[in-house]
């Protein structure tokens, strides 16, 4: 007995251990989840989930780990944890859960699966619930159009904004974007500023340091950006701040009853380069959210989403109107039940007469999905209609913008990843006078599909792209009432030597399933390069002096290492670049991966701005996994040890 007293001790000891860091885990997440830091407090509820829970806890940490999957758009894992959660809840499921469940469902794309759960939760609430009957007529529409595509190119862009889109504008030869970045004090979770990105083409865009929008000095988010027509006042969002005498004077925490920095609407004149004054709209309210601004064509009517009393629920979708004597702004005007639902209402933009916006509460095929609605002599938009597909997927698509005749533009959209984020697509409509375009930046590779090596030859199979706006067009036939392939020989522009062929698919309806818009991502062609019986002729390695730390945008003295690979590519047909980009190894893996492609883009995205063939150059982002020295994860290094690793390569063949 004297033996197995100690031991028992030593037991509870263990298991109040073990209790105790359960307890401390959980309400560290609960702390980040109760704070909307939802990715950070996902890692805990993980780590929770690990340990040896009783059956009640292991119910709420899954439920907790639903809703931070949810509420940070990575609906692939939440499907996964409220899919675990109801089998714990097989005798008694929770109505509530069955219907998130089936809108994640719905989410993914899974549209018989959530079919069944809707029904499921009528059943368990004997159809008295307008949400449940709601989400059952939308899945029924989606099902219905899921097969029928607009005669429209949808392709993502290599403009990067690192999290989920807060919008952006045309601005003279570039954009202006909210781009996400992590600053230490933030843990996980992004801040959003505004940055600019020369557009190289529809497709490629140059992030660029710009004085002019760094001079937006807000500590907190910034984003939603739209300009007057003449491009001389800039309307934003960006989180409460003190402005005096036109600055921001000193920054601080607005908290509304759920207890957010609340958003509101700013007004800056852009004159000379330079920005001016600053300027809080009348109609911000420190008691809720004023977001997404819009100014129309002529700058006298701004539309914009609030979550102010007096909705339909959510944000709703409002209008100002600018007194064109006095120039004051009038009070906000609801746009009607027309285009706001109970749910979220966003991203409103005018084009031509025509009034698009994004909302979660209409049939849609998913998530947020983008509408169209004409708009009366009053401002006021008419009954919208669902843009359909190619424009909307089961995820969210939201920030529609046009230029140009109304057929080109851009729009965000999470529908490629499971991590939540967004990403730039652009978009081109065909018809019968805007013929498909062919040209050099058809060969823009989006991702490697298939890589053999041959008698020392390096093939690589490589999705193309679209061309967006190339300098020379090539009509190609009529596009039939049915899918038609038109085979085309592509010629190097600057050589005039063939390099491949690809095939262009243009449809139109009738169209088959949604394998369409895949089949054409998917026209390839094979380009061989050669590597082992290439001779190298200039090999440089750049250290720490083309990207800053977390950055993907090139510095001023990288720009004329470029510009002399440039001129030098351009004197020979037969040499070629090879870009490798590589981080250091701080922050995850995929993280750096993703990072490091992103800066062989953009450096490739410079080289094409200067007249270099695409057919020449190879960008590969590499991460983490090929350090110069001892610096991986878990290893301690100083910063020069780790700048050396966060690099470009650029290598001149032929």
């Amino acid at each position: 007995m004297r033996q197995i007293k100690p031991t028992i001790t030593a037991l509870l000891i263990i298991i109040t251990q073990l209790v105790f860091a359960q307890k401390k885990t959980i309400e560290k997440a609960d702390k980040f989840y109760e704070t909307f830091f939802f990715k950070d407090a996902i890692v805990q509820y993980e780590d929770a989930l690990t340990m040896n829970l009783n059956a009640k806890t292991e119910m709420y940490v899954l439920l907790q780990l639903a809703k931070c999957c949810q509420y940070s758009f990575q609906y692939t894992q939440a499907e996964e944890y409220y899919e675990r959660l109801l089998a714990m809840y097989s005798k008694d499921p929770r109505p509530d859960l069955v219907l998130e469940y089936g809108i994640m469902l719905k989410f993914n794309g899974k549209y018989d699966e959530a079919r069944e759960q809707f029904k499921r939760y009528n059943k368990l609430t004997d159809g008295m619930d307008p949400y449940g009957n709601f989400h059952l007529r939308s899945v029924n529409w989606a099902s219905a159009n899921d097969t029928i595509y607009k005669p429209v190119y949808v392709s993502r862009t290599n403009l990067d904004i690192s999290g989920q889109s807060l919008g952006y504008a045309m601005y003279k030869n570039g954009i202006v974007y909210a781009h996400g970045r992590r600053k230490p004090s933030i843990n996980l979770m992004k801040i959003f500023d505004m940055d600019f990105a020369q557009r190289v083409d529809s497709l490629n865009f140059m992030p660029l340091s710009s004085p002019l929008f760094d001079s937006i000095q807000f500590m907190s988010h910034e984003g939603s950006p739209s300009f007057t027509a003449d491009y001389t006042t800039m309307y934003f969002t960006a989180n409460a701040a003190v402005v005096k005498d036109g600055k921001v004077i000193k920054e601080f925490e607005d908290a509304t009853r759920k207890g957010i920095i609340n958003l509101k609407i700013y007004e800056v004149s852009v004159l000379e380069g330079k920005m001016g004054r600053l300027l809080e709209l009348p109609f911000n309210n420190r008691s809720y959210n004023c977001t997404h601004p819009h100014i129309s064509a002529d700058g006298n009517m701004l539309y914009f989403s609030s979550d102010m009393p007096g909705g339909s629920g959510g944000f709703d979708l409002y209008v100002v109107k600018r007194d064109k004597r006095t120039g004051k702004w009038s009070s906000p005007v609801n746009l009607g039940a027309s285009v706001n639902t109970e749910e979220h209402d966003i991203f409103p933009y005018t084009y031509k007469g025509t009034f698009y916006f994004s909302s979660k509460g209409m049939n849609g095929y998913g998530g947020y999905d983008i509408y169209s609605a004409r708009i009366a002599a009053s401002g006021m938009p008419s009954t919208p209609k669902n843009m359909g597909r190619p424009y909307n997927s089961f995820r969210d698509d939201i920030a529609y913008m046009s230029y140009g005749d109304g057929m080109t533009g851009y729009l965000c959209s999470n529908r490629g990843n499971d991590d939540g984020d967004d990403e730039v697509y652009f978009f081109r409509e065909y018809s019968k006078s805007l013929p498909i375009l062919l040209g050099e930046d058809m060969r823009r590779f989006d991702s490697i599909r298939k890589v053999e090596i041959a008698s020392g030859i390096l093939k690589i199979e490589q999705k193309a792209q679209m061309p967006p706006l190339p300098d020379k067009l090539v009509s190609l036939p009529k596009v039939p009432s049915t899918l038609a392939t038109a085979v085309t020989e592509v010629t190097d522009s600057n050589t005039n030597t063939k390099s491949g062929k690809i095939n262009v698919e243009a449809y139109a309806k009738p169209l088959p399933p949604r394998k369409i818009q895949q089949e054409l991502n998917d026209a390839v062609f094979d380009n061989p390069i050669r590597t082992d019986n290439d001779d190298v002729m200039l090999n440089l390695v750049f250290n720490n002096v083309n990207f800053e730390f977390n950055k993907a945008t090139l510095l001023p003295e990288m720009l004329p290492i470029l510009d002399s690979a440039a001129a030098f590519i351009r004197q020979g047909s037969t040499i070629r670049l090879e870009i490798s980009a590589h981080t250091d190894s701080r922050g995850t893996s995929d993280y750096n991966k993703r990072l490091s492609i992103q800066r062989a883009d953009v450096a490739r995205a410079y080289l094409l701005s200067k007249g270099v063939p695409a057919s020449r150059i190879l960008a590969r982002g590499f991460g983490e996994s090929m350090p110069l020295n001892e610096c991986v994860d878990g290893v301690e290094c100083d910063e020069d040890k780790h700048s050396a690793n966060r690099r470009v390569e650029l290598k001149v063949i032929r």
